[in-house]
């Protein structure tokens, strides 16, 4: 199975918006880094947040109104709202 990243090589994406735990112990920052540098060659929008601090899932119990809420998902929703729209 292709990764995000070699695929971006054959097909178009819709707009993409990554978040990551910056001490991730599964996925190194370079992934997000680099499939957004793919992203930007073909033109494609993206947004990248790499969340200082935090590993691998750090979201899973993130809870409405909660840090990881507010500044994180909500984010991430604004910006996708923003882009592809509301419809």
């Amino acid at each position: 199975m292709a990764a995000p990243l070699q695929l971006c090589e054959k097909i178009e994406y819709p707009p993409v918006y990554q978040y990551t735990g910056a001490q991730d112990g599964l996925f190194e920052t370079c992934h997000v880094t680099d499939f957004a540098a793919a992203l930007e060659k073909q033109g494609i929008p993206h947004k990248e947040h790499i969340v200082p601090g935090v590993d691998h899932a750090f979201d899973m119990g993130a809870k409405v109104g909660d840090g990881v809420h507010l500044n994180v998902i909500k984010p991430a929703v604004d910006w996708i709202v923003e882009v592809v729209g509301s419809s």
